[in-house]
């Protein structure tokens, strides 16, 4: 299993967006999509409700992409804000859920227990010994089993309530004697939000529930920064991981079209992880998704790299390592360097209009955001440089920094030292 489980808060995904990443993920080896946005309301909130007519004929189209991109999908419920675990109708609630979404191309599920208050009300914590590892265990195990009785195959995976971390407790130890040996479970990693993933730490965590754990990677998800976009390829993630899980689950960002980046170089990794190669990766990635376009999504990339797995990487870092070192000689002497400079900052500016030619439809509004305030981020830098009106070019500065999308930092940072420096005369041969 390698793939993709749209995981996070926030808005969910939209039907025209999944059917995209369906389509590319198959073609890149991701075999498996997981239905689990936490915000829609009938896979958390109102779990015990069935989807209507309009959603179930989103449903079923969906389940018709997959197949033909090869991709199994699997739905997600998450019972555990008010699940009575005493109560024969949340049972029977649930698995009439579950029945209905295999119905309509689903032919998996995920149990899922995570960010809960695991504690069992008094009726449940007499039945269970006050163990909610117990209690869990018991429901899906029963889920698992009727669902096999009603049709095979069915695979069921299940997410804990202590799904990080690689120390062994009470309730890990129960789900590892209880719970079925079939059903997998899911894990994060050594932290919800792991710079690194070893082999090693899977194989701890495997030991304390008594199976190797299906790995759910929070990269790249930003739904707890949504002012940042994360596109950098995967890292952090040694040769031999792979083997020490039974899975992968990649968790992308709110935006799926600018998910592909990073999901393509995941789908990389997973196809060789000992040849794998970051920068190599990306720039697959970033000419398969940007087509035409590649070049300007290459300039969004390198600002919305850093991340926590490349929490060192510096923002934009080639370009304005390069602008730093120029500065001075440009704005004194002008001539071929201070029109290069200027070529790189035009090219900023010219994002929001090159991305338009990408080869995945509708990426270029949904990262409108981000390369907008790029481009006025270089147009104030640019006016800096080449000796633009100080008082316009200040108030516009402040004008950008107070839109609180995360880019274009240092460009606006080497503009305001060109602001604040003696003025001087920029020449021009």
């Amino acid at each position: 299993m390698r793939g993709i489980v749209e995981g996070f808060y926030g808005e969910p995904w939209s039907h025209e967006a999944r059917l995209a990443v369906l389509e590319m993920a198959g073609r890149h080896g991701l075999d498996t999509y997981v239905y689990a946005p936490k915000d829609e309301p009938k896979h958390r909130k109102r779990w015990r409700e069935l989807y209507d007519e309009e959603e179930a004929a989103r449903f079923r189209e969906l389940g018709q992409a997959a197949a033909a991109a090869g991709v199994h999908l699997v739905y997600s419920v998450n019972p555990g804000l008010d699940m009575r675990f005493s109560d024969w109708d949340d049972f029977h609630a649930l698995s009439g859920k579950i029945e209905q979404m295999r119905g309509l191309g689903f032919d998996g599920a995920m149990l899922s227990f995570d960010d809960i208050d695991p504690t069992l009300d008094e009726v449940d914590a007499r039945r269970f010994g006050g163990q909610p590892g117990a209690a869990q265990a018991y429901l899906a195990n029963w889920l698992f089993r009727e669902q096999r009785t009603l049709k095979e195959p069915f695979h069921l995976l299940f997410v804990p309530t202590e799904y990080h971390g690689t120390e062994p407790s009470p309730y890990l130890s129960a789900l590892g004697e209880l719970l079925n040996r079939e059903i997998d479970i899911v894990w994060t990693g050594p932290e919800v939000l792991a710079e690194r993933i070893t082999a090693a730490e899977a194989r701890t965590f495997a030991q304390a529930v008594g199976r190797p754990p299906v790995l759910w990677d929070n990269y790249p998800v930003n739904d707890f920064n949504p002012q940042r976009l994360f596109m950098g390829p995967v890292a952090g993630r040694g040769p031999d991981l792979p083997r020490a899980l039974r899975g992968v689950l990649v968790n992308p960002m709110r935006q799926a079209r600018a998910s592909l980046v990073p999901l393509l170089t995941y789908g990389e990794y997973l196809r060789d992880p000992a040849r794998y190669k970051p920068e190599a990766a990306l720039r697959a990635a970033v000419a398969e998704v940007g087509g035409p376009a590649a070049d300007a999504l290459a300039q969004l990339v390198e600002f919305q790299r850093q991340s926590h797995v490349e929490p060192r990487r510096p923002s934009g870092a080639r370009l304005m390592e390069w602008l730093s070192m120029t500065a001075r000689a440009t704005t004194t002497s002008g001539g071929p360097a201070l029109e290069r400079v200027e070529a790189e900052l035009r090219g900023l500016e010219a994002v929001p209009d090159a991305l338009a030619a990408a080869a995945v439809p509708g990426l270029a509004e949904e990262v409108a955001p981000w390369t907008g305030k790029l481009a006025q981020a270089a147009a104030v830098a640019h006016g800096a440089l080449t000796g633009g009106d100080r008082a316009a070019l200040t108030a516009k500065l402040a004008e950008v920094r107070a839109d609180k999308t995360e880019i274009g930092e240092p460009l606006l940072e080497f503009a305001e030292r060109l602001l604040q420096a003696e003025p001087v005369r920029v020449g021009r041969r």
